[in-house]
C-alpha cells in the first residue's frame, strides 16, 4: 500500500511539474502551489540522493547565496520585512534540484516536455497575432494603453518577458529530437520570438530576444549563403512591416520613443529619466552600505528616505528595474559578487563550448542555447523585474535544473 501510495504521489508531482510552464501563465498562486507540493515531495527523494547535489557545484553556491540573503535581511533596514521573502525564497532553489533529480533518473520525460512547451508557446503566439490583428483575444483581453499587448497575461504585460525566458528550454528540448535541417528550424523559431516581443510593445523583451537571435545565429552552423540571404530577408521584412500604415505605432514606440528618450536635448540618458533616477537611487543607497546593503525587498521602504533622494526629489518604486543596482542597493558587494560570479562564468562556458571549440555537435549546442539563454536574460546593460519577485524568481529559475543536468550528462566541465 505504501509503494502504490508513493508511486501515485510521484505521478502526480510528474504531472505537476509537465503542468509548470503552463500555471505561470494561469497565475503566480497555481504555480507557487506546485512548487511548494514539489517541495513537500523533494524531502522524501532527498534520502536516497543527497550525494548527487553535493557533488553540484551551483547546488553548493545557490546554498550558500540562500544564506547570505538571510544574513542580509536580519541585518537589514527592517529584518521582519525582508525575511518574510528570503527565508520561504529556499523553495526555489529546491525545486530547481528536484526537477534535476527527476530528470537525471528519467523520470521526466524530455519528449513529453517539449510538446507541452510547443502546444503552449504556439498557442500563446498565436493568441498575441489575434489580439494585435483584431484589438481582442480568444478570452476577450484587450490590448493595454496605446499600444501594448499582454495576450494571455491579460494587463501583466509580461508576454515578452515570459517568452524570451522559456524559450531557450523548448530550443534546447527541441535541439535532442536531432530533426533533419534542425538548425533551419531553430532559426524560424527565433525569428518568430524576435516577431513576437515586437508586437508586444515590450522594448526590454524584444531587445533581449534580438540580442538571443544573433548570438544563437552567429553560431548555428548552416550555409555561408543562406545565412546572408536569411538576414536580407529579415531586414528587408522588418523596414517593409513597420512602414505599413497600421504598424506605425509599431516603430513609434519600439524604436522612436525609446531613442527620444535616450538622447533627449542633446544629452545621453540612461534608457528614460525614470530609470536613470532610479539608478542614481541605488548607487546612493549602495554607498550607505556598501557590503551587505539594506535588506532584500528594502528599495521601496528606503527610497522615502531624505538622504536617497535625487535632486532634491523622492524617486520611489518598488525596485530600481535593474537585478544587478539592486542586489548592489539591498545586498550590497557580496550580494552583487554572487551574480556577477554566475554571469563570468556564463560568459567563459559561451566563450569556452562555440568560439574556441571547432567541433561543434548536437550535444554542445543543447548546453549552448540553455547557457545563451541565461545569458541573455541575466544581461546586465537592460532593465528587468523585481529580483525578489515570485514570478520573476518562477521564470528565471526554471531554466537552471535543464542547464545542470545537460552539462553533467555531456561531462561539460568548466
Amino acid at each position: 500500500m505504501t509503494l502504490f501510495h508513493t508511486f501515485r504521489v510521484e505521478k502526480i508531482i510528474l504531472l505537476l511539474i509537465y503542468m509548470y510552464p503552463i500555471s505561470i501563465v494561469v497565475g503566480p498562486a497555481v504555480a507557487e502551489t506546485i512548487i511548494i507540493l514539489s517541495c513537500l515531495f523533494f524531502f522524501r527523494l532527498l534520502k536516497d540522493n543527497i550525494h548527487l547535489l553535493f557533488h553540484i557545484k551551483i547546488f553548493k553556491f545557490l546554498i550558500f547565496f540562500y544564506f547570505y540573503l538571510l544574513i542580509c535581511s536580519i541585518f537589514g533596514y527592517d529584518p521582519i520585512f525582508s525575511l518574510k521573502t528570503t527565508f520561504p525564497y529556499i523553495r526555489h532553489i529546491i525545486f530547481v534540484f528536484l526537477i534535476y533529480l527527476l530528470l537525471v533518473q528519467q523520470k521526466i520525460k524530455q519528449n513529453i516536455l517539449f510538446f507541452v512547451l510547443l502546444y503552449l508557446i504556439s498557442f500563446l503566439i498565436i493568441d498575441l497575432f489575434i489580439q494585435f490583428n483584431f484589438g481582442k483575444n480568444i478570452f476577450g483581453y484587450e490590448k493595454v494603453g496605446h499600444f501594448r499587448y499582454g495576450g494571455m497575461f491579460n494587463d501583466e504585460l509580461v508576454l515578452g518577458s515570459y517568452l524570451t525566458k522559456i524559450f531557450p528550454i523548448f530550443l534546447a528540448l527541441f535541439c535532442t529530437k536531432k530533426y533533419k535541417n534542425g538548425n533551419y528550424f531553430c532559426l524560424f523559431f527565433l525569428i518568430l520570438l524576435v516577431s513576437s516581443t515586437l508586437l508586444t510593445g515590450e522594448r526590454t523583451s524584444f531587445f533581449l530576444s534580438v540580442l538571443l537571435f544573433f548570438i544563437l545565429f552567429s553560431f548555428i552552423k548552416i550555409n555561408s549563403l543562406h545565412k546572408f540571404l536569411i538576414l536580407i530577408f529579415i531586414l528587408l521584412s522588418g523596414i517593409i512591416f513597420l512602414n505599413i500604415n497600421n504598424n506605425k505605432i509599431v516603430k513609434d514606440r519600439m524604436f522612436n520613443s525609446s531613442f527620444q528618450s535616450m538622447f533627449k536635448n542633446e544629452k545621453i540618458t540612461v534608457f528614460t529619466k525614470n530609470h536613470e533616477k532610479l539608478y542614481k537611487a541605488s548607487l546612493k543607497m549602495f554607498i550607505d552600505s556598501p557590503l551587505i546593503g539594506h535588506g532584500p525587498k528594502s528599495f521601496r521602504k528606503i527610497c522615502k528616505l531624505e538622504k536617497f533622494y535625487v535632486n532634491k526629489k523622492e524617486v520611489c518604486q518598488t525596485h530600481p528595474h535593474n537585478i544587478y543596482l539592486q542586489l548592489l542597493a539591498e545586498t550590497g558587494l557580496i550580494g552583487l559578487i554572487f551574480l556577477i560570479l554566475l554571469f563570468i562564468y556564463l560568459i567563459k562556458s559561451i566563450v569556452k563550448y562555440q568560439v574556441l571549440s571547432k567541433n561543434q555537435n548536437n550535444e554542445k549546442i543543447i548546453f549552448f542555447i540553455l547557457i545563451v539563454g541565461l545569458f541573455v536574460n541575466l544581461f546586465p546593460f537592460a532593465p528587468t523585474g523585481n529580483f525578489f519577485n515570485n514570478w520573476y524568481s518562477m521564470v528565471i529559475y526554471y531554466v537552471l535544473p535543464y542547464l545542470i543536468f545537460f552539462k553533467t550528462k555531456y561531462n561539460f566541465n568548466n
